[in-house]
This record gives C-alpha cells, structure tokens and sequence, in this order.
C-alpha cells in the first residue's frame, strides 16, 4: 500500500513543500519508479521470448495462423505497454529533477503550483490543471 504524502498549507516550491513533505513525494516516486522498471523488464523478457520463438525455435512456434497471429498480437502489445512504461519512467525522473532543482510542484509552462490533490493523484505531473487542459485540446 502506498502512503501518500502529508497534507500541508499550500506553499510555492521549497517553501511550498517541507523538507518532510518533499521527501515523502521523493520515496513514492522512487518507490513507483522501481514498480515501472520491473515491469519493463518483464515486458522487454516477454518480447525477447516472442522474438526468439519468432527466429526459429521451431519447437514452441505456432503451426496455426491464427496462434501466430495471437503471438504476434501479444508482443506488439508488450511492446507497447513498454514504450509506455518508459514514457511514465521518463516522467518520474523529471519530477525527482524537479524535487531536487527546488521546482516541484510548480507548473513548467506557467510556473502557477500545480494543486496538491493534483500531485497527490500524479505526482510526477509537470502541469497544473489548466496547462494539461489546454495542451490537451490542442493535441
């Protein structure tokens, strides 16, 4: 189960955050970083198995069409829950860079602060609501 981080008066960056509150977002980001990583080489072991099955072992490759198929389903979407994991990996290590550039918790495109119920939920989140919106709408 995952602690979150305690609540706290709404302050700007370092001031924003205690050095308390900081650290306990710094542990649950490492905490979920190290989740994600496992899970990554889960999914790249599932697609190096696919991909040896593919390359000949004859033993284990489908004989059906529809198996082959099957497989090669599965490992497109290993494949994409991987580069989704290292997209949200990529995330985690911007926020812990921003714990330690004393910018976490402030928007990166109008440097307003990101709402704490905001964080709570994502708290590797570079944008407060309003930015995420709008870029959003704009995609």
């Amino acid at each position: 189960m995952e602690s979150h981080p305690p609540a706290g008066p709404s302050r700007r960056s370092s001031i924003r955050f205690a050095e308390d509150e900081l650290r306990a977002f710094e542990r649950l980001l490492q905490r979920r970083r190290a989740i994600l990583m496992g899970n990554v080489r889960r999914l790249e072991d599932e697609a190096c198995r696919k991909g040896a099955d593919a390359a000949g072992d004859l033993s284990t490759m489908p004989l059906h069409p529809a198996d082959m198929a099957t497989d090669t389903q599965q490992q497109d979407m290993s494949l994409v829950f991987m580069q989704n994991e290292n997209v949200r990996l990529q995330d985690i290590e911007e926020a812990l860079e921003r714990i330690h550039e004393d910018r976490f918790g402030l928007c990166e495109e109008c440097e307003q602060e990101i709402a704490l119920e905001r964080l709570r939920a994502i708290p590797y989140a570079p944008l407060c609501m309003d930015c995420k919106r709008r870029q959003e709408e704009a995609a």
